[in-house]
């Protein structure tokens, strides 16, 4: 019964259809809409980013293979203070929108971060001893 799912207008409460028929009838009804009105589906997914921005940052924190960020949408909007982690920039001088940054190990938020920054630990695999290395590199030259 675990492999149906659960709907409670149904006389026994489960769907006719098993888990795996139903998502599939869903992405072939999702995929002619898309087809039906490309625009409108855009902009329909462009406003739910735009409305809900701390549960839009969590859904996409799977990145590269890493873990999922485990924090809440309360943690997250507690963490939010507007200005990028490293370099202080606000929201507004950047003229973007900052980057939630968590762990890709622990899955624990550190914070928010502007693109460059981002990049910058991203390009440094977050290795602390690589980060100090090019600090020190550019300190003796």
């Amino acid at each position: 019964m675990d492999k149906f799912t659960k709907v409670a207008a149904n006389r026994d409460g489960r769907s006719g259809s098993c888990k795996k028929c139903t998502n599939a009838m869903k992405r072939v009804t999702n995929n002619a809409l898309y087809w039906k009105d490309p625009e409108k589906k855009r902009k329909k997914c462009r406003d739910w980013h735009r409305n809900n921005r701390f549960k839009a940052s969590l859904y996409h924190s799977v990145n590269g293979g890493g873990k999922k960020c485990t924090a809440t949408i309360d943690e997250v909007v507690a963490a939010f203070d507007g200005k990028c982690g490293i370099c202080g920039i606000t929201e507004e001088e950047y003229g973007r929108k900052l980057h939630m940054d968590h762990c890709h190990e622990t899955g624990k938020l550190r914070g928010f971060l502007c693109q460059k920054c981002n990049q910058g630990l991203g390009n440094y695999n977050d290795s602390v001893e690589l980060l100090i290395a090019a600090a020190e590199y550019i300190e003796n030259n």
